[in-house]
């Protein structure tokens, strides 16, 4: 079982616009990456699927919105792997001629 805090009430009203829907989807799934160790990702995807669900958001929609920001997090974290290593060759190459690169994130 997952720790869930005792004030959880477990409401994301389905009458807000598509955009609050969405916004809502992208907290929960950002919540379940980044507050939580990766062993726990697929319980924590499951307990909001069915949080959501409950909340009579449509599955298609859920899926759809979950999947976007799956691959956006992946985009991001290939994107940061590939600037690290660009940056330890650019500071490489620098070390050669003295230079001194700082790179800002």
């Amino acid at each position: 079982m997952i720790g869930i805090k005792l004030t959880f009430s477990s409401r994301y009203l389905s009458q807000h616009s598509i955009s609050q829907k969405k916004g809502t989807i992208i907290e929960l799934v950002d919540r379940a990456f980044f507050l939580s160790n990766p062993k726990f990702h697929q319980k924590i995807l499951e307990f909001v699927i069915k949080v959501l669900l409950e909340n009579d958001y449509p599955l298609d929609f859920i899926f759809d919105i979950i999947q976007e920001k799956i691959k956006s997090l992946v985009n991001k974290k290939t994107l940061i792997q590939t600037n690290v290593r660009t940056s330890d060759s650019i500071d490489k190459n620098n070390e050669k001629n003295g230079l001194i690169y700082s790179p800002i994130y």
